[in-house]
Parts: structure tokens; C-alpha cells; sequence
């Protein structure tokens, strides 16, 4: 196990951009400074909702209006003195890590190809924060040099994203202390998806696997196959030369075969109970294109065209990547608990700037206790450059100019 001490210092580590290629998204820490509290407030509301922790997700509430009740008329900059709670819905964005052990592989500036992975998935849930819930887990789980194959498991279990804050927050920390794994073993895809699908079926809410690999599904020692499907040969490692290590009495045996057809279908099997699953192939996954757009396809979320997985050459581009598939599932719509007796006097805040209520790039009323943000402005929260969102009543809609 990998110390906690580590991992922090590699996410935060300057030299973390030399090795991502400069790219600004990873260069850059997020914006933890959200808005002050309104005055006369404890505290302010996020985003997004957050999920009920191990338990799964789903909706929960924001109170947006602190402990000690409403701000007085025109307190912070807000026209109105009525801070709506409202319930959003966070997705759970549940992490599905390769750590077999070519992810130990040199990736540059001296990290892994898994310590880049983890760094990218990291700089994701700081940046989106409280608009999801964050989970984890790993294959193989426990691998060792007689059991390579061990199933993998559930490291971190579904949590709240952390409001945004100065400093990093309990489930950003833990999610890094859970996850910080020394890579091992092979990579029992299929076994692992299977074993975890009864688990994730159990979440509350909206759940989505992002499952980041650097190579093919093993370890199925009842397979047999030949040279063209022989993990060892494919990647040029089977010797002596010209034999094939997973046949019968191999170097390897039938572990070592790609494990197409049982990993498909798992991958199939929770997306057809709902839960899509995105596959992700980082540097080193490129022999397996065919099995890993396979799987894509199954899981219910490909790309258009070719591939059909996630192809990762950089992964300098990683967390973009994970960012723009978290988006896709984040929440542009609110229910307030205390709806206002007149809509006409209600007025929306992205982080504390008023936002016209606008049918195009704005908000609407969906019913009467119910509001969605809109073209450009529900973009904007997608993409993690929203920090607040605040539902207050007292004023005049704000129009388009």
C-alpha cells in the first residue's frame, strides 16, 4: 500500500504538469473559493445536492439558506430576502481502476501510469465537488505473487462530493487514502464487474462506472486460446520465441488468454440493469482495441464512429476526459422544498451573479416548484465553472436585457 502522504504530495506536485504535457486543466488547481455566506448566514448551500454516503446517492437537501435564516432585504448583493432549500440530484461516478501491474508502467516525470490516472480522477471530483458523489474500487484487490488474479473490490465506498473550500475535503482525502494502491497482479475484469454488480445495483440514485484500463481482460484459467489472443505473445514477452505461454502446460496457461466473451458480457450485464459503464483505454491498452470497443458498446455509452471506447494518448487529457463524462449526469434541475406564492418575484444566482431567467441560456420554470438551468447556463454547472447555485425570492425576475 502506497503511503496517504505520497499520493498528496503527487497531486499537488508542480512537477505533476511536466509529465501531464503542460495541459492547463491539470496545471491548474480548481477554484476552491466559492462565495461568502450571505450575511447573517452560517453557511451556504452547494451546487449541486449530495448522495447519502456508503449507502449510495440520490437526492438530498441544500439549504441555501444557513443556520440563522435568511439574509435581510438586499444583504450580499441578493434582491430578496428568501433563500430557497432545494433538492438536487448528484450522480454517483463510480471509479473501476486497472491496477494490475502495467500500471506501474513509467508514464513521465516520474510517475506511474496508475499515479496519473488516480491524479486525473482526483483533480476531477475537487473540481466538480458537491455536483456528484464519488466511488471506487480496484482489480485485482489483494493480488499477490501466488494469487495474481484475486478478484477486485470496492476500496471507497459512494460519499458526497466536498463543497467547495480553501482546502482539500474529507472525501477528496479519502477518496486519495483508498485508492493510493501499490499495482499488482493481472486483470480480472470480468470476475470483478460480476462481484460488484449486486453492490452498485443497491446504490441510490443515478450511478455511472468509469472503468480506466492499460491493457486486456485476463485471468480465466479455463480459457483456451492461440497465439493472436495470448496476452504474453501479443505483447511480445512469451518465451522461447514462436511458442504460444497460454497453451495447456504453458509458462502462462489459459490466465493469460484476452478474456473477451465473459468480460463483454459483464459489462453488459450492469448496463443492462442500468448502470452504463465508459471504458477508458489509457497508454498501453492499444493491442486491445477490438475487445475494448467491444466492451464499450456493451456498456451502453460509445463513442460515435471509431473507436468506440475511450482512446487515451496523452493523459495530460485524461481529466478532461472523466470530467466531460461526469458532466453529461450532472443535475441542471432543482426542486424547491418552499416554493414562493409568486414566481414573478424569483431570481436564480450562479455564484452569487444573477442569471436572467432567460428560456434559452437561463432558467425556467419546469412547475411550480421546480426549476431547470438551460442551454449555456446548465452548460456552465456541467462543466464545473459553477461553484453556487442560489433560488431566492423577494424581487422581480431579472429578464433578458
Amino acid at each position: 500500500m502506497a503511503k496517504r502522504s505520497s499520493a498528496r504530495k503527487l497531486v499537488g506536485a508542480v512537477s505533476l504538469c511536466a509529465a501531464l504535457g503542460g495541459a492547463a486543466d491539470a496545471c491548474h488547481a480548481p477554484a476552491h473559493l466559492g462565495p461568502p455566506a450571505p450575511a447573517g448566514s452560517s453557511g451556504s448551500g452547494g451546487a449541486g445536492g449530495s448522495g447519502g454516503g456508503a449507502s449510495g446517492g440520490g437526492s438530498s437537501l441544500v439549504d441555501d439558506a444557513g443556520g440563522d435564516g435568511p439574509p435581510a432585504l438586499d444583504a450580499s448583493g441578493f434582491c430578496g430576502n428568501q433563500i430557497h432549500q432545494v433538492i438536487a440530484h448528484a450522480p454517483n461516478l463510480y471509479f473501476l481502476f486497472d491496477i494490475s501491474g502495467s500500471m506501474t508502467s513509467p508514464a513521465g516525470g516520474g510517475f506511474s501510469r496508475y499515479q496519473l490516472v488516480q491524479h486525473s480522477a482526483v483533480q476531477m471530483i475537487e473540481t466538480l465537488g458537491p455536483l456528484i458523489n464519488v466511488g471506487a474500487a480496484v482489480f485485482p484487490k489483494g493480488a499477490t505473487p501466488a494469487d495474481p488474479c484475486h478478484v477486485g473490490g470496492e476500496v471507497f465506498p459512494v460519499s458526497p462530493g466536498d463543497p467547495i473550500m480553501p482546502s482539500t475535503g474529507p472525501t477528496t482525502e479519502g477518496f486519495i487514502a483508498a485508492t493510493s494502491v501499490d499495482p499488482a497482479g493481472g486483470t480480472p475484469t470480468a470476475a470483478t464487474l460480476t462481484a460488484l454488480q449486486p453492490h452498485l445495483l443497491a446504490i441510490k440514485g443515478v450511478t455511472v462506472v468509469l472503468l480506466a484500463t492499460d491493457g486486456g481482460p485476463n485471468c480465466d484459467a479455463a480459457l483456451s486460446c492461440g497465439v493472436t489472443q495470448c496476452i504474453p505473445n501479443l505483447e511480445g514477452e512469451c518465451k522461447p520465441f514462436g511458442s504460444n505461454c497460454c497453451a495447456p502446460g504453458g509458462t502462462i496457461g489459459g490466465a493469460g488468454c484476452v478474456d473477451h466473451d465473459a468480460t463483454v458480457a459483464a459489462v453488459g450485464a450492469l448496463a443492462s440493469a442500468g448502470i452504463p459503464v465508459f471504458v477508458i483505454g489509457i497508454p498501453g491498452s492499444e493491442l486491445y482495441a477490438s475487445v475494448l470497443d467491444d466492451m464499450a458498446v456493451a456498456g451502453g455509452k460509445p463513442q460515435p464512429g471509431s473507436p468506440a471506447y475511450y482512446r487515451v494518448d496523452d493523459l495530460g487529457g485524461l481529466q478532461q476526459i472523466f470530467q466531460s463524462i461526469a458532466g453529461a449526469f450532472v443535475s441542471c434541475h432543482y426542486v424547491l422544498t418552499d416554493p414562493p406564492a409568486d414566481e414573478g418575484h424569483t431570481n436564480v444566482y450562479l455564484d452569487q451573479n444573477v442569471l436572467p431567467a432567460d428560456p434559452v441560456n437561463g432558467w425556467v420554470w419546469a412547475s411550480p416548484m421546480e426549476i431547470d438551468l438551460v442551454g449555456a447556463a446548465c452548460a456552465k454547472l456541467k462543466s464545473g465553472a459553477v461553484k453556487q447555485v442560489q433560488i431566492v425570492s423577494g424581487c422581480p425576475t431579472k429578464q433578458p436585457s
